[in-house]
């Protein structure tokens, strides 16, 4: 079946007991940077802490996906996920995400008859009221698989740890408000390049990154010759490209010039291959300001 997906992210707000957080949807316009070389690393192994969390317990049919590219610094290098919306003290998590990792798949269950699904985020170790840093409610059909990416945001918690930013990636789906559809018979690639903040910071003149599969700028889905989309600042950025394997480079660009992509890449080497049909994640993530690395996923159903 085909990989088109729904795309929708949410950024936590503030949590007293349940959590609070409002939808937030992706830009691909904004700044561009100076980081050093390319690192790619592919999906990891969680750890299962074995049992859950309150709530849940009843299987769902569907099939969830946790990438946790969440730079929390030192106190946050893993994030502990519960079946249910919040846990009190001492809870037991369903699974721990270490960061710049990706589970298998899970039936993420669900708490009734109606298919309500509760998971809830926290920072390893931690439990407890006022402590989560991300909640997710979704009402299952079954059938469904979802990635659910975990980034880290440029705004700040009151610890002056980065709030969390959570997109959540519905495959095989056609809808949402970051859908797209290419030429027929090509494939599509989805570039997220949220968790390079807070380390990676926007520079002062405004620019952007523009990605490259090796001959002048890639066009965005919806480009035409007048235009083109930044790949970074953005969550979302949507290319159609035939079916291949690539080699993806991503170039700065400073504000009022048209990006030629010629310019010293702050990103290179990131391999990804396309079928058609299909969406491929690349997620950019950076564990300090000289350091990104990159995960790439497929998204089909």
């Amino acid at each position: 079946m085909g990989g088109y997906l729904e795309v929708t992210m949410r950024r936590f707000l503030s949590l007293v007991v349940v959590g609070a957080f409002v939808a937030a949807c992706g830009s691909s316009t904004g700044s561009s940077g100076n980081t050093a070389g390319p690192a790619t690393a592919g999906p990891g192994s969680p750890t299962d802490a074995g049992g859950g969390g309150a709530g849940g317990g009843r299987a769902s049919g569907a099939k969830v996906r946790i990438v946790n590219v969440y730079n929390g610094g030192p106190t946050a290098a893993s994030i502990d996920v519960y079946a249910a919306p919040w846990v009190l003290a001492g809870a037991k998590p369903l699974l721990t995400v270490p960061y710049g990792t990706a589970t298998d798949f899970f039936d993420p269950t669900v708490a009734d008859e109606a298919g309500d699904m509760f998971l809830s985020f926290y920072r390893h170790g931690e439990t407890g009221n006022g402590t989560e840093v991300m909640s997710q409610t979704e009402t299952l059909k079954g059938g469904e698989v979802i990635t659910y990416v975990l980034m880290s945001d440029a705004e700040m918690r009151d610890d002056g740890t980065p709030k969390l930013y959570l997109q959540s990636l519905f495959h095989g789906s056609t809808g949402g408000i970051l859908s797209a559809t290419p030429q027929p018979g090509n494939g599509v690639i989805l570039v997220n390049m949220h968790g390079l903040s807070p380390a990676v910071a926007k520079p002062a003149d405004g620019g952007s990154w523009f990605m490259s599969t090796g001959n002048g700028c890639t066009k965005a889905i919806g480009n035409d010759e007048f235009t083109l989309d930044a790949a970074w600042p953005g969550d979302g950025t949507r290319y159609g490209l035939a079916p291949g394997d690539y080699t993806l480079s991503f170039h700065p660009s400073p504000v009022g010039d048209f990006p030629s992509c010629t310019t010293t890449p702050t990103l290179s080497g990131v391999k990804a291959s396309v079928t058609g049909g299909v969406t491929t994640l690349v997620v950019a993530y950076a564990p300090s300001a000289t350091e990104i690395k990159t995960m790439v996923l497929s998204l089909a159903k």
